[in-house]
């Protein structure tokens, strides 16, 4: 149990508003599409690529990259490179 302002709160209840907001953050975020050059780094990042790989597969820079993976972490709400993953396959966004 944890307390906040002196509020007890169950792990449950803390779950749950974790969750909640998360949806919201997806639910508000995916209101901006990704640009073409976007789906293609996340597809990149689904099938393992480094950042490196992703600058020479596509021929542009190791930068570039970085860039387009902070406008999606943006976009998708996610904290990581595998949260982005996981969330490409769950929507469906590739293959």
């Amino acid at each position: 149990m944890v307390l906040t302002n002196d509020i007890p709160m169950t792990s449950q209840y803390i779950k749950s508003r974790h969750n909640h907001s998360v949806c919201s953050a997806r639910t508000s975020s995916y209101l901006e599409p990704l640009t073409a050059r976007e789906k293609e780094v996340l597809e990149l990042i689904v099938a393992g690529y480094s950042n490196l790989d992703i600058a020479k597969h596509l021929m542009i820079s190791v930068g570039t990259v970085k860039s387009h993976v902070r406008n999606l972490m943006n976009k998708m709400a996610a904290n990581s490179r595998t949260q982005l993953a996981v969330q490409a396959l769950r929507l469906g966004l590739v293959l």
